[in-house]
């Protein structure tokens, strides 16, 4: 063969081959294309089934919403919108182990997804299954959150976990992400308020006091933290200071049946406390004299209905305190103080068994007998 004519069939194969070059190319394209079309009718689709599936659901047609959101993840299986919608669905029909199943297998493909896990949590609380919740809980503050108002988002689910562990009487769980919490919190009254209110639920009063206490600084004529810090005064047993809270409250316009009740006996507790530091003696035994006068009324009109023997024999002790108290000029006994506030305690809760709970100044009497422990 030539050398010419070897040339000529080089050039012949270049030629063709690039002819295929340019074909291949063209059918990778014309099929990309077809690809992406088919994608996009496929996902148009899988939109349209979604919106029939929410029409359903909030139309309380479950089953039908629940075929609608399969239907829509049948054409667009990772999309962990649909799949959400799907788990809510399940979650309101009580499918909760189909539920929990489509929530782990979105949790493959990201465990990160704050979402995801939070819908977890959510069915581990309905479900009961307390260490899951904690679990998933936790993955929802760690993990990754998109959109908008994310640190809002995470305070909320914190709010949710301890709200949950509250409700499950574990205050010790609850107070350790209160205070992860309580150390987030910005400088304004409302998130101190809600912060101070979730630590009275747990139980931890002096906490509460101490949220309060930052709101109303940052605003000291807030009806709200004004009658919480009252509240939370009351519950440690200082009636003066709850007294002068509550009272700031109601004239800042607080007006709930709660507040006006806590005013009205941290007032009685302040006037009737024979023990209150400076009172003159004459004043102690007037106090005291009163108060188991007031006991004594509540025990008769107790006697009147049942007769029983402890309450006869409290009936004799409280003649002979009476008779005790009134015999004494000077009144600097403080052992006698103390046995009387007991006697009011004994015959106050005796009746509380007998006849039903203390209300008003016998409420009081027992709250000044249980501050000074006069409780034995």
């Amino acid at each position: 063969m030539s050398e010419e004519e070897t040339v000529r069939i080089l050039r012949r194969d270049v030629l063709l081959l690039s002819v295929l070059g340019v074909c291949a190319v063209g059918l990778f394209l014309l099929t990309k294309s077809v690809a992406a079309r088919e994608e996009a009718i496929e996902s148009r689709v899988a939109a349209t089934w979604y919106q029939d599936g929410l029409r359903k659901f909030h139309a309380g047609a479950l089953d039908d919403a629940i075929e609608s959101f399969r239907k829509s993840i049948a054409f667009d299986r990772e999309n962990p919108t649909y799949v959400l919608a799907l788990a809510d669905s399940l979650v309101a029909g009580n499918h909760n182990t189909e539920a929990k199943q489509a929530l782990l297998r979105l949790r493959e493909l990201d465990p990160t997804n704050a979402e995801v896990n939070l819908h977890l949590a959510r069915l581990a609380v309905k479900t009961g299954n307390v260490q899951d919740a904690v679990l998933y809980y936790h993955s929802a503050l760690d993990g990754m959150w998109t959109g908008a108002d994310v640190a809002e988002r995470r305070k909320s689910v914190r709010t949710e976990l301890i709200l949950f562990l509250i409700d499950r009487h574990d205050e010790n769980r609850a107070l350790s992400e209160l205070l992860v919490l309580d150390s987030e919190l910005p400088d304004s009254a409302d998130p101190h308020i809600k912060a101070a209110k979730l630590f009275l639920k747990a139980n931890d009063t002096k906490h509460a006091l101490n949220d309060f206490a930052e709101a109303i600084r940052l605003d000291a004529h807030n009806a709200e933290a004004l009658a919480g810090a009252g509240e939370a005064e009351f519950r440690l047993g200082d009636y003066r200071k709850a007294h002068h809270y509550l009272e700031e409250a109601v004239a800042q316009g607080e007006t709930s049946a709660e507040t006006a009740q806590m005013l009205s006996l941290a007032g009685m507790v302040t006037s009737y406390d024979p023990l209150t530091l400076g009172l003159t003696a004459k004043e102690r035994q007037r106090r005291l004299s009163a108060g188991l006068v007031q006991a004594t009324r509540r025990l008769d009109e107790c006697r009147s209905k049942v007769s029983t023997p402890d309450l006869e024999a409290l009936k004799g002790d409280a003649e002979g305190m009476r008779s005790e108290i009134s015999s004494r000029t000077g009144f600097h006994d403080p052992g006698l103080l103390s046995s009387g506030l007991g006697l009011i305690y004994r015959i106050e809760d005796a009746v509380n068994a007998r006849c039903g709970p203390a209300v008003g100044a016998d409420k009081a009497l027992l709250l000044i007998s249980r501050k000074h422990g006069d409780t034995q």
